[in-house]
Order: structure tokens, then sequence, then C-alpha cells
């Protein structure tokens, strides 16, 4: 589970270069919020399904005991909630070090408002 930021053994690029790549892959149209599985050529995606998002909602809104101040009629902030934290980390990893960053309204609104979009677009 999770997004590989390293270079696999064989690459020619190094891992600072490598991860700027992903970074950028999973950034483009919100790709890290979904799951792509391959058969044969055709490629599936099944929106809203990363594990990683899936889990932090898990986590946090139902083990975290927040369940019943959620409105069930607006699951998808919920899922834009969880799809900006995952934004936030990824962004932590943008340069070859790790940058901690404050995930507040102030920095990920845009971001949450996006996914909000995204969501009510795509599905």
């Amino acid at each position: 589970m999770g997004f590989s930021l390293h270079a696999p053994i064989r690459s020619l690029d190094s891992d600072s270069e490598y991860k700027q790549h992903i970074i950028g892959q999973l950034l483009n149209n919100f790709n890290y919020l979904n799951t792509y599985d391959t058969l044969r050529r055709d490629v599936f995606v099944r929106y809203l399904e990363n594990d990683l998002m899936v889990f932090l909602i898990l986590d946090v809104v139902w083990l975290g005991g927040h369940s019943k101040d959620v409105d069930l009629s607006q699951l998808d902030n919920i899922f834009a909630l969880a799809g900006a934290a995952l934004h936030c980390s990824i962004d932590e990893y943008t340069t070859s070090k790790y940058k901690n960053i404050e995930f507040s309204k102030k920095n990920y609104y845009d971001v949450f408002q996006r996914i909000v979009k995204y969501i009510k677009i795509t599905i």
C-alpha cells in the first residue's frame, strides 16, 4: 500500500528525479485518488478507491469516533477532505528531502474544492 517514490534498482534516474516524475504523475488530474487495474492491454479505473484514502477515512472518521458527526448526504466532502490530506502528504515529498507542510484550510481549501468538483464531474 502506498506510493513507491524510490527509483527501481535498474533505473537510470536518481531517486530525486524519479520521485519528482512519480509525484508529477500522481498529482496530475488527481491520479492519487484512484486505483488502476490492468487486464491485458486494458486499464480500468476505480475512482476514489486508493487504499490509502479509504484507510484514512476509515481510521479517522469511523474508528476515530467521528462517524456520528458525518452527514451521510455529504460523503463527497469526506472523500475530498481525505484526498486533500493525501495531496498534502505528497506535497511534503516534492523535493528530494521531506518538508513538513501544515495541513490547514488556508493551505488546502483550494485543493479540497477542486476535488469536490472532480468528484461531481467524474462520478
